[in-house]
């Protein structure tokens, strides 16, 4: 889960990084501002990336602006994102500004810390980003012989040492998937100082800390679903496959895709025929047929639906069968008039399109099946002029 900038602040205090003073306000709160003598940097609560550019950090002398800035905000959207939380914090006196974050590497199977002496804006620009693959036993003499070697001047780097030893400490314990600080800033008054943060947690290890109060929410930031929430609940205590990946969206095509780099091109390719996703999903590792049903229960669930794409590459190590018996038995209950088109292959697949068939006639559905020698992109074509023809037919355009 991405955490907002003052939740992964609220972190860092307890592991006794310097932040800045600070207050943060929701749309519901009265706008009440400290006195800070230097300024005020108001910035936009948002998950996504590059709020500077998008008019989401607004600096301001004096607090009458502040509090102007913080109205404003809340008014705005931050790359289609609503604006629910502003957090106000005293500006500082910046000698440098860099780059740290610490991350782990699936393929050397250790954490890594990564640094770079231009911190702030276009930071995937930056060229000098130096990388440390660390052990979990923390190395205080390793890591600072590396910052010595990286060329830092005029900074205390036993101090720099110091906030990295405690940001890995966070990152160890808070079970994270991503910390990153950026920028991280030496002040005049010779201060290490964390001035923004990424923070993203592991969501299999929330068990571990439920003493944690960040609400839940979707990759967008939002409080989730209910159907957001059920979909979570697939993969729950059942370690088969994966079935519960799912983003709700605002379109109405219904989509079950497999995979996650076919879903992203699915999605695209929908869209470019004129239609509107309803969801974000995927599903593989050779799911079971109860998971396939109830994500696909969850899918169908959602008011407005005009089509359901049901699409995916050609699976290596997922039973066809087992997953279209799935998508049948919820299509039986569900008896959805909408168009239906299905575009998939591998393992056991014939018996899987005989099922498909079955289904289709024992419900009278309006379902199209496709194999390999159908583009996936193309079978979004298909179900389009589909679509159009049973919006026309009911007089939904």
């Amino acid at each position: 889960m991405k955490l907002f900038e003052f939740e992964g602040k609220q972190l860092f205090q307890k592991y006794k990084i310097s932040i800045p003073m600070s207050t943060v306000f929701s749309k519901e709160v009265k706008i009440n501002l400290l006195e800070f003598k230097q300024g005020y940097a108001v910035k936009a609560q948002v998950t996504a990336g590059k709020r500077g550019v998008s008019g989401g950090v607004v600096l301001t002398h004096s607090k009458i602006e502040a509090e102007q800035a913080v109205h404003e905000l809340f008014s705005k959207k931050i790359h289609g994102f609503p604006v629910e939380h502003v957090l106000v914090e005293e500006k500082q006196n910046i000698e440098c500004m860099y780059y740290f974050s610490i991350t782990y590497d699936t393929v050397e199977k250790c954490p890594v810390l990564s640094f770079s002496k231009n911190g702030g804006i276009d930071i995937e620009k930056m060229v000098d980003l130096y990388r440390l693959d660390i052990p979990i036993e923390y190395n205080s003499k390793q890591v600072l012989d590396w910052l010595n070697s990286i060329g830092l001047q005029k900074v205390n780097l036993s101090d720099l040492e110091q906030l990295i030893c405690q940001a890995f400490t966070c990152f160890l314990e808070e079970d994270l998937r991503v910390l990153e600080i950026n920028p991280l800033v030496f002040s005049q008054e010779q201060k290490w100082i964390a001035c923004d943060s990424k923070i993203l947690t592991d969501d299999d290890a929330q068990f571990r800390h439920k003493e944690r109060i960040f609400p839940s929410r979707n990759e967008f930031g939002k409080i989730p679903t209910i159907r957001e929430l059920q979909a979570k609940e697939i993969d729950q205590d059942d370690y088969r496959g994966v079935g519960g990946k799912y983003t709700e969206l605002t379109g109405n095509i219904a989509m079950l895709t497999a995979g996650g780099g076919a879903s992203l091109t699915n999605m695209d390719a929908l869209l470019a025929y004129g239609g509107k996703p309803a969801n974000y999903t995927e599903y593989g590792g050779n799911p079971p047929q109860e998971k396939v049903y109830k994500l696909t229960k969850v899918i169908l669930s959602k008011p407005g639906l005009v089509g359901c794409w049901h699409v995916g590459g050609t699976a290596n190590n997922t039973q066809i069968d087992v997953t279209m018996k799935g998508f049948a038995l919820a299509l039986e209950e569900i008896k959805p008039e909408y168009p239906i088109v299905v575009r998939r292959d591998g393992p056991n697949s014939s018996e899987g399109f005989r099922i498909l068939e079955e289904t289709a006639k024992k419900l009278k559905l309006n379902l199209k099946w496709f194999d390999k020698n159908m583009p996936m992109t193309e079978s979004a074509e298909v179900l389009m002029k589909m679509v159009k023809e049973y919006q026309k037919k009911k007089g939904l355009n």
